[in-house]
């Protein structure tokens, strides 16, 4: 049985809404589900060629901390872990150069899955 390596999958969910907004609303509930809407550029992890050996897979969770001005990711931290660095910093590496619609986002929660499918 042959074994190919596929991209991971990912959704982006945007948890805090627009920064200009008055401080009566600012009080509301943010701005949570899906808004792919709001990226510009937003690059996929590669499963790095490194991990192939191991085949190691796990889910995580990357927050991405966005400039609020420009809309480029200022920092970006994985909570929780996918279990291996590797992959950890794979996922790390490509949201960071993620770039969001400038005054629309603060704070995203991307979900990233490294899975290994199979050929059939």
């Amino acid at each position: 049985m042959l074994r190919r390596f596929t991209p991971p999958a990912l959704t982006i969910a945007v948890i805090s809404g627009a920064v200009g907004v008055a401080s009566a609303q600012s009080k509301e509930k943010p701005l949570v589900g899906e808004r792919k809407d709001l990226v510009i550029y937003g690059p996929r992890p590669q499963y790095p060629y490194e991990a192939r050996v191991k085949r190691p897979t796990g889910h995580g969770i990357v927050w991405l901390y966005v400039d609020p001005g420009t809309g480029y990711v200022t920092s970006a931290r994985m909570l929780p872990s996918t279990g291996h660095k590797i992959l950890d910093d794979a996922a790390l590496d490509a949201f960071r150069q993620s770039r969001f619609k400038p005054n629309a986002v603060v704070k995203v929660r991307m979900p990233i899955t490294f899975t290994l499918g199979r050929v059939r």
